[in-house]
C-alpha cells in the first residue's frame, strides 16, 4: 500500500507533468503555422474560376487570438491551432488523427490528418516534412464539401484546394490557392 506521503508526491507531479504535455502539443502545432503580429502570407490561385490574390497579415493580438488584416482569429493551444469556432490542425500530429467540429445541429465538418510525410516545393526550395490536413462537410445526401490543406514546418498554409464529392467517388475541383510569399519581420 502507498503510503500518503507517496499519494501527496503523485498529486503534486501529476498537474505538471500534465503541464509539460500542454507545452509540448502547443509546440506542435506551433511548427505547422508559426503566429507572430507582422507575419504575412501571400497567395494565388483560382476559386470557382475567378483569380485569388490575398495578402493576409497578423496586425495585433486580442486576448489569446492573433488577429488578421481580414478579421480571422487564430491561436495555438494545448490541443491544436484553431480559429474561433474550430480547430484547423489538432494534436497529435499523426498521420489518421481525426476530430469533429460541430458548428450548428445543421453542420458538423470532419478532419483527418491524411499525410505526414510530404515534400513540397516553395520559393524553390523543398520542405520535407509538411502535412495535409483534410476536412469534409455535407451539403446534402449525395455531395460534400472537401477541403485539403498542406502545411509546412515554419511557414504556415502552403495550399488550399476545394471539392466537391459527389456520390463519395467523383471529385470536382472548385479551387486551389498557393502561397507564393511568407514575411517574418524583423526581430528588433
Amino acid at each position: 500500500m502507498k503510503s500518503i506521503r507517496e499519494i501527496l508526491l503523485i498529486a503534486l507531479l501529476l498537474p505538471q507533468s500534465s503541464l509539460f504535455a500542454a507545452e509540448k502539443d502547443t509546440n506542435e502545432t506551433e511548427k505547422y503555422y508559426p503566429l507572430d503580429i507582422g507575419y504575412t502570407w501571400i497567395y494565388k490561385g483560382k476559386f470557382l474560376g475567378q483569380p485569388v490574390d490575398k495578402k493576409i497579415t497578423i496586425e495585433k493580438k486580442d486576448g489569446s487570438y492573433f488577429v488578421d488584416n481580414t478579421g480571422a482569429m487564430l491561436k495555438h493551444d494545448r490541443d491544436g491551432l484553431r480559429d474561433n469556432k474550430r480547430y484547423l490542425i489538432k494534436t497529435p500530429i499523426k498521420k489518421g488523427n481525426k476530430w469533429l467540429s460541430i458548428l450548428s445541429s445543421q453542420s458538423t465538418e470532419h478532419y483527418e490528418i491524411v499525410q505526414t510525410d510530404i515534400k513540397a516545393k516553395f520559393k524553390n526550395e523543398i520542405i520535407k516534412n509538411c502535412i495535409k490536413v483534410r476536412s469534409t462537410a455535407r451539403i446534402d445526401a449525395s455531395k460534400d464539401m472537401v477541403i485539403e490543406w498542406i502545411y509546412a514546418p515554419d511557414i504556415g498554409m502552403l495550399n488550399l484546394s476545394s471539392y466537391i464529392l459527389k456520390n463519395k467517388k467523383d471529385w470536382e475541383p472548385q479551387g486551389n490557392i498557393e502561397l507564393v510569399d511568407f514575411i517574418k519581420p524583423e526581430k528588433k
